[in-house]
């Protein structure tokens, strides 16, 4: 019995080795797996008709908010912009730092946690405040909408 165990587990070690150095060296496809372990396909849009929409990073926006006069915490925000294509892309681009300016200002002077009492970062508030921030400073880029892509709560 103790030699049935012994080979079963020897059987079993050289199968998932086997199984590992094909993972290892992306050779699933010998034995039918291929893709199984892929990424799936990012969707860009999620938007009908937006095909052709294009998205601008703005680097990462650290907003402290304030209880009882001192910081009492911070929040990391990672903000896309939609626009509609390419082009208007690279135009957004060039007025950046004024843009990442008046998001900052807009977020600094008013609070950017849930009216509720809470602590929780109001996200639907902060993208629409950001949006109207960016509309008006970044006249006829035709931004249409802000994806907010990360929201961490800092210490």
């Amino acid at each position: 019995m103790k030699i049935v165990i012994i080979a079963v587990l020897a059987i079993l070690v050289l199968a998932g080795g086997g199984f590992g150095a094909l993972f290892a060296t992306n050779n699933l496809n010998l034995i039918g797996l291929a893709g199984l372990f892929d990424e799936p396909e990012a969707v860009e849009n999620d938007k009908i008709g937006a095909e052709e929409a294009s998205y601008v990073a703005i680097d990462q926006v650290i907003v402290p908010v304030l209880q009882d006069g001192r910081v009492a915490f911070q929040v990391y925000l990672d903000i896309k912009l939609e626009v509609e294509d390419s082009l208007a892309g690279n135009r957004l681009r060039k007025g950046m730092p004024r843009i990442q300016d008046a998001i900052i200002v807009e977020l600094i002077t008013r609070p950017i946690i849930s009216p509720d009492g809470s602590s929780n970062i109001d996200v639907l508030a902060i993208k629409s405040r950001v949006l109207k921030a960016v509309q008006r400073t970044a006249v006829g880029s035709k931004v249409s909408d802000v994806l907010i892509t990360q929201a961490l709560r800092g210490q």
